[in-house]
């Protein structure tokens, strides 16, 4: 496990990064992943009038060098613990991106959130979808990316942007209420539309981790979850207001054809409304893994082994999210240590991360012992 600050990182450290999840990604890891990034107190001022995110993003009088700068600041600050590395999250530009480069208007609501639509929305018999590489919060984004690899060298991995969910992006051009009624009224057009998303998804996926290549030391998406092939986070926020019947007519087809087009691929199961997709969900062969998030109010994911027991019992592998007790309740009541890890968490308690990942050792020897 790594425990090295940025400064320090090199080659090596990525060549490590890769052996260990590909190990994980192929089930050979008698482990759980778990990153930690331990922030120290900045030294400097900050040269950015705002951090690295959604609002910097947005903001149009701040430079793509000035937030490569911002970014350089940040890192300065990072010391890797466990399996964690140096990594840019893209998700700066909003969640749903794909939107923006198909027509749709970006939306600054707040310093942390970006929304995307269209002031007067088509009727699905009318709306046709296609990507625009030459948009620019499309050429933004590229211009980040590879100054982010010409600044450090490619000792830093930049993540895909949040490209989105084919019917969240649909959402964009025709409002939620309207959308569900073209369910039910127009279901020809809502599948053409879809299958116009879903090739301009792809066309945004690979034109913009071409463009990082071959410099960029591997690929992410939001999630933070390294892979040395191409893999994204899939996702469907719409599909939390339609039943498994709509969901398996216009969502799991999409969601099967991109997991079978991308080298990996996880699913964002966002909230209680989404779980009674998971059967269906787990049927996609090509699906690798699941990341369940339980939505504000409800317990925090380490609360839920059932869930997780479902995900992994289907041979696929999970991500816990939250602090790292998180996994570490969800190995215990599952009595599994194999096949799961967290998101990147970020700490500026130094001994509280080791005790952490002291327990995830011992708890996976334990297990292990008990076999």
């Amino acid at each position: 496990m790594n425990h090295c600050h940025f400064n320090d990182w090199t080659v090596e450290h990525w060549l490590q990064v890769r052996q260990t999840t590909n190990a994980w990604w192929n089930g050979e890891l008698q482990r759980s992943l778990l990153p930690i990034v331990l922030t120290d107190e900045p030294t400097t001022s900050m040269p950015a009038p705002k951090p690295f995110g959604r609002g910097l993003f947005a903001d149009l009088s701040i430079s793509e060098e000035q937030m490569v700068d911002q970014i350089a600041w940040q890192l300065q600050q990072q010391t890797y613990l466990g399996d964690g590395f140096p990594w840019v999250n893209m998700s700066c530009s909003g969640a749903g991106v794909l939107a923006a480069m198909t027509g749709a208007t970006l939306h600054p609501e707040s310093y942390d959130d970006i929304w995307f639509r269209v002031d007067v929305p088509k009727p699905i018999t009318e709306l046709s979808i296609t990507f625009d590489a030459d948009n620019p919060w499309f050429k933004r984004l590229i211009k980040i990316g590879q100054l982010i690899l010409e600044r450090f060298e490619g000792r830093v991995l930049v993540s895909s942007p949040d490209i989105g969910g084919v019917m969240d992006v649909l959402s964009s051009f025709r409002p939620a209420e309207s959308l569900l009624f073209d369910l039910y009224d127009e279901p020809e057009h809502v599948l053409r539309v879809i299958s116009e998303i879903e090739t301009a998804w792809h066309q945004c996926f690979d034109l913009f981790n071409n463009a990082m290549s071959p410099v960029n030391p591997g690929y992410t998406a939001w999630c933070g979850i390294y892979s040395d092939v191409p893999y994204y986070m899939m996702q469907c926020d719409f599909c939390y207001m339609i039943s498994p019947q709509m969901f398996d007519t216009f969502v799991k087809p999409t969601l099967a054809r991109s997991a079978a087009k991308l080298d990996r691929a996880f699913y964002h199961l966002d909230g209680k409304g989404q779980l009674p997709h998971l059967p269906s969900l787990l049927e996609i062969a090509d699906l690798n893994g699941v990341q369940w998030i339980p939505g504000d109010g409800n317990p925090p994911t380490g609360d839920w082994p059932d869930v997780f027991e479902t995900i992994l019992a289907e041979g696929k592998f999970a991500q816990v999210m939250g602090a790292p007790s998180n996994l570490l309740n969800i190995i215990s009541k599952t009595n599994r240590q194999m096949h799961m890890t967290s998101g990147h968490w970020h700490t500026d308690d130094l001994q509280r991360a080791q005790a952490y990942l002291k327990q995830l050792t011992d708890t996976c020897h334990t297990h292990r012992a008990t076999r």
